[in-house]
């Protein structure tokens, strides 16, 4: 048998991801993925696998850019999936320490 989510709950999961990226809490990730995830990051061109690597995007993106806000425009919601279109305000705070993009 197997668990379908119902759209209020993938709405409910995605508002929970943007609150992650937003108030800069990466520990929210426990809640919102399962521990064999895959978080496509069609922006940045990578496949990130697993709680553990969707926080670490997280943390890089917050230490590349500290003042990192994610706001979803609009969601479209099918079947077992979402898809959201979103606009981001990030300033780089570059340093000899910082990378110079996130990595894969």
């Amino acid at each position: 048998m197997t668990s379908v989510t119902s759209p209020n709950q993938i709405r409910r999961l995605v508002n929970e991801l943007y609150a992650a990226w937003s108030l800069h809490q990466p520990e929210r990730i426990d809640a919102i993925f399962t521990d064999d995830a895959v978080y496509d990051d069609v922006a940045g061109g990578q496949v990130h696998r697993g709680k553990e690597e969707i926080k670490l995007l997280l943390r890089t993106a917050f230490v590349w850019s500290p003042d990192f806000r994610e706001m979803m425009k609009s969601l479209i919601i099918a079947e077992n999936a979402a898809a959201a279109i979103e606009s981001c305000n990030a300033v780089s705070s570059l340093t000899s320490d910082t990378p110079s993009h996130i990595p894969a």
